[in-house]
């Protein structure tokens, strides 16, 4: 059999022993957490090693869900990153030191235990905060409370704007994303979102519906008629949002 690096794959990037001598000698991130798991009577599920270069130092375990990534990586400290997504979302983020809690969080994942049975669990992940509502199909309604709370960990608009589209009842069955001062509706959940609606811009003094050619709708001075004449112009069948991505049309 060829050697495939002579066909110009590259070669995996090397394991550093400094600060992961336990993958080293295991030979690798997933036969690693898989030894991990094991000492401590777990079975960790699937598991797959990175692609190309990352096949020593990285381990994914996918789901139906989505993708739980473990990097061994850093050349500065010991620390396995974790990075947890589904397709066009990002779920969540962290990092430990201790193998042996990222292994039993990788069985979590694997398990279906939720986002907030991890959250709890492992501090060292710290999940979006609309993770949860993605996963269980509750985006829509958990963004607009998130919205209307003020939540830090979401993009805001302007309360005002907020409160008037969420009044109007077919904006409301939208799913929000702010963007550089502009609020803009989506008929997904999940990226690409759709570009197809009105989005208003603030003006000094009042606000700017646009279409989504990014023409002016019209400029009127208070959110309450910015939300009305965005809901007037949207297109006839237009909502409920899909929880999700968009089903190719």
């Amino acid at each position: 059999m060829a050697d495939r690096r002579a066909e110009g794959a590259p070669a995996p990037t090397a394991i550093d022993r400094t600060h992961y001598p336990d993958v080293a000698v295991a030979g690798g991130l997933v036969p690693a957490l898989r030894q991990a798991a094991s000492r401590q009577g777990i079975d960790i599920g699937p598991l797959v090693a990175g692609d190309g270069r990352g096949a020593l130092i990285r381990a994914k375990a996918v789901t139906q869900r989505g993708v739980f990534l473990v990097s061994a990586d850093s050349t500065e400290e010991r620390m396995f990153d974790i990075t947890i997504w589904a397709p066009g979302v990002h779920l969540g983020t962290g990092g430990s030191g201790d193998l042996d809690a990222v292994a039993v969080a990788v069985h979590d994942w694997n398990s279906g235990r939720s986002v907030g049975e991890m959250s709890g669990a492992w501090p060292f992940i710290e999940f979006d905060r609309l993770a949860e509502a993605h996963l269980e199909g509750h985006a829509v309604a958990t963004a607009w409370k998130l919205m209307r709370e003020r939540d830090p960990g979401v993009r805001l608009a302007d309360p005002e704007l907020t409160e008037a589209a969420y009044a109007e009842p077919r904006l409301r069955q939208l799913f929000p994303f702010p963007s550089h001062g502009w609020l803009h509706f989506s008929r997904a959940t999940r990226d690409p979102f759709t570009n197809d609606l009105p989005m208003i811009g603030p003006l000094e003094h009042g606000w700017r519906v646009y279409a989504p050619d990014a023409s002016t709708l019209g400029d009127v001075r208070t959110a309450a008629e910015a939300a009305a004449l965005a809901a007037a112009h949207l297109p006839d069948g237009c909502g409920p949002a899909f929880e999700g991505r968009l089903p190719q049309e």
